[in-house]
């Protein structure tokens, strides 16, 4: 990820005190993705071919591949969290569900289209491989 830019905005008081109750803001400014994975699959004019869907699998399985070489977990990966650009380049996106996994971790994550078998299970003990699952079944 290519960070162009971060605004910071200072609060003016303390936060949490009575007189500033809105948290201090952060910008960040990154590379413009032009379309989004669901946008591509519901416009019926872009044509798909072979290559192209390998292409934009190798790209989220080794973004995947370096989270959770960190031990961390994206946890709703779904075609409109996936970025394209008109170059080709992929981008994962929505990082709010992501996290460092621990030994009990929420089952209420993930888009259901999209969920791993033992998160409907209700197993806590879940691994990163869960992305993994996502993603082979945005590829069928």
């Amino acid at each position: 990820m290519n960070i162009n830019e971060v605004v910071y905005e200072k609060p003016q008081q303390k936060y949490g005190s009575k007189h500033h109750a809105k948290p201090p803001s952060i910008y960040l400014c990154l590379d413009l993705m032009e379309f989004d994975l669901h946008y591509l699959i519901k416009q019926h004019e872009y044509q798909f071919t072979m290559g192209k869907v390998q292409n934009i699998l190798r790209q989220v399985l080794q973004g995947l591949s370096y989270l959770h070489q960190q031990n961390i977990s994206h946890r709703d990966i779904k075609p409109a969290n996936i970025l394209i650009n008109h170059s080709g380049v992929i981008k994962v996106a929505d990082f709010g569900l992501a996290k460092k996994l621990a030994f009990q971790s929420t089952v209420k994550v993930c888009t259901m289209w999209y969920r791993a078998p033992e998160l409907f299970l209700g197993y806590k003990q879940y691994t990163p491989n869960i992305d993994v699952w996502s993603v082979g079944c945005i590829a069928v």
